[in-house]
């Protein structure tokens, strides 16, 4: 039988009933149809109305203030946001799920940081010619070298494009054992045709780097230069290269050897014009696929340091425990990141609708479900409130969370993510009542079932599924922390409203949101959870260990 329900309410409601009115009829409706299931009730609905616009406002316009200077992971900022986020849900008396009582879920996390990056040219007396820049000339990733890199030589192993393979090898009559070698990115082509592959499509030499690392470390050299061309150079000013961070409580390196990228206009400065000539040569036969390589003279002396500090947040927890025998210790956790990035060159990012929406709808969905939960509506299973810390920096919060969980993550069913729904991207313009689905159909297709079902009976929102590839060049999929419950086998979703001209600058603000679309994607979430906390059976889930 088809639902009526929801209909008759939106009726009764635009007619101007009352609200006890609009149940009353609704309540007749709901026991004529003895197919509806029990969280479709006049209570569900009311306690809908509990998730408003104003509240949604009155959070937002808090978190994303000036005195809370963009929330920036570790920062007093994101420990005021926090300390706001769990007055909100004492306030409401909803249960704290955190450490000793606390809503709070602390940890520490190491920072890792550029401390020094020194590149000499030297002349052969050993005094120096040219200090190479970092984000100029040269440039690596943290992570590709560990902590501590001390290079030098008086000359380097030019090795082509740095391949071995079957139908061409730059490694023929190279030694480079013990050598720092230097190679082009991608591969040979010629007449149109990349020389391996036999195609105009490039092969694995173009696209996975770490397969000639391998081929480097097996023939024993000690460290890499690639040479970029300065069109695709990567490059970065000192502020750029100062968010360089790494947050792992063990720095390991990428490669079993330092790795570091070399912009081709930086060659002049590396080596005398004999030197530099011999090399251009070298750089135009193996582009036409001539075995090329040779040693090239280059006085050099390299010293890169890393460095690291402690870093101390918390996640902020809460939860609604239901109360069947059999149900009531699995979870549907509902997750939101409340950090942002911060103070960049003196300005706040303030991060209204990343991710203040997404803490809003958190807080609004708490407080509706605990009121629904308070007028002795009943859960079967209980629902665990995520406000997620160090997203930005790289899932930092969900990571802690599923690697020190506070409630089994065997026992974790369902897990609904949400992360900017306050504004509408390009593609929307004619129409913003839309939400973006990423993930729900992945692990269990219950999860995207339960969505369009409550969807259609609620908010009646277009479901766009375009991020769901997981082989979007964006990646939606992997970039926020429902990810890291969704990489476990636990079925996932991630609500999102889509990019915007404002994403991560200082204009994202608070009088630009849609607060009427934030209620929206927040009552559907609320119906979703509902539904899924009563749902009879097994939840399947894919769950591994981590």
């Amino acid at each position: 039988m088809k639902d009526f329900s929801n209909f008759y309410y939106k009726i009764l409601s635009r007619l101007g009933l009352s609200l006890s009115c609009a149940l009353f009829f609704l309540a007749i409706t709901l026991n004529a149809q003895s197919s509806v299931t029990s969280y479709e009730n006049g209570s569900v609905y009311h306690y809908s109305q509990f998730i408003t616009k104003a509240d949604i406002k009155k959070h937002i316009t808090l978190l994303a203030s000036d005195s809370l200077e963009g929330r920036a992971f570790g920062t007093k900022g994101a420990f005021k946001a926090s300390e706001y986020i769990a007055s909100q849900l004492r306030y409401e008396n909803i249960n704290a799920k955190g450490d000793r009582g606390t809503y709070f879920q602390p940890m520490v996390i190491t920072k890792w940081m550029r401390e020094k990056s020194d590149f000499q040219i030297l002349n052969q007396s050993g005094s120096t010619k040219y200090e190479m820049v970092s984000g100029k000339d040269f440039t690596y990733n943290i992570a590709d070298l560990g902590t501590t890199t001390n290079l030098s030589g008086d000359h380097l192993m030019f090795a082509g494009f740095g391949i071995m393979d079957e139908k061409y090898n730059d490694y023929q009559y190279a030694q480079v054992r013990n050598e720092v070698v230097m190679f082009l990115e991608g591969e040979p082509s010629k007449d149109g045709k990349y020389i391996i592959s036999g195609t105009n499509q490039p092969g694995k030499w173009s696209k996975d780097l770490k397969a000639k690392i391998e081929v480097a470390v097996q023939k024993g050299a000690r460290a890499v230069f690639i040479l970029v061309d300065s069109t695709r150079f990567a490059y970065r000013t000192k502020e750029q290269l100062a968010t360089n961070i790494i947050y792992k409580d063990v720095l390991k390196q990428n490669y079993p050897i330092p790795v570091i990228r070399i912009n081709k206009n930086a060659l002049a400065q590396m080596l005398l014009p004999r030197e530099y000539k011999r090399i251009n040569k070298y750089i135009s036969n193996a582009q036409k696929g001539k075995i090329s390589s040779n040693y090239i003279s280059s006085f050099f002396k390299v010293n890169l340091v890393s460095s690291s500090t402690q870093i101390r947040d918390r996640n902020v927890v809460a939860s609604i425990e239901g109360t069947d025998p059999e149900l009531k210790n699995e979870y549907i956790v509902v997750s939101a990141h409340y950090d942002h990035i911060g103070i960049i060159n003196g300005e706040i990012y303030n991060g209204a609708d990343d991710n203040g929406t997404g803490t809003s709808a958190l807080l609004t969905l708490a407080k509706a479900m605990k009121a629904l939960q308070d007028n002795k509506f009943v859960f079967k299973r209980s629902v665990l409130f995520l406000f997620c810390t160090g997203e930005e920096v790289g899932l930092i919060g969900s990571k802690y969370y599923t690697e020190n969980p506070i409630v089994p993550l065997k026992d974790t069913k369902i897990e609904i993510n949400i992360d900017m729904i306050g504004r509408n991207d390009e593609d929307h313009e004619a129409n913003e009542n839309y939400v973006y689905v990423i993930g729900s159909d992945k692990i269990n297709p219950l999860l995207d079932l339960v969505i369009r079902e409550n969807n259609s009976r609620s908010v009646n929102y277009k479901l766009d599924y375009t991020y769901n590839d997981l082989n979007h060049p964006l990646r939606l999929y992997y970039r926020s922390d429902h990810y890291n419950f969704a990489e476990l086998g636990i079925p996932s979703v991630f609500f999102f409203g889509g990019f915007h001209k404002d994403y991560h600058q200082a204009t994202d603000d608070t009088y630009l949101i849609n607060t009427t679309k934030v209620e929206d994607i927040t009552k559907l979430v609320y119906f979703t959870v509902i539904d899924l906390a009563n749902k009879p059976g097994e939840i399947l889930t894919k769950y591994k260990s981590n």
